[in-house]
């Protein structure tokens, strides 16, 4: 499904989603750099969603995502 990051960290992420999606979902995001990130939805709120990472992203590798977004 489609959705557009708002923004992001080490640890977690917050999108714009038309899908409807529960707190629990979990979830696949494929991010430059890193691929794809497992996730969970901790709420949910008029289209958007706050995910938590699975397990947090290392932060070189956060950086050099950063990085790829800006290009």
């Amino acid at each position: 499904m489609p959705l557009v990051i708002v923004n992001t960290s080490v640890g977690g992420l917050m999108a714009r989603c038309e899908a409807a999606c529960e707190p629990g979902d979990r979830l696949r995001i494929d991010m430059p750099v890193v691929g794809a990130l497992p996730v969970e939805v901790r709420w949910a709120l008029g289209g958007r969603i706050g995910c938590r990472m699975v397990q947090s992203m290392n932060p070189s590798d956060y950086y050099a995502m950063l990085g790829a977004l800006k290009r």
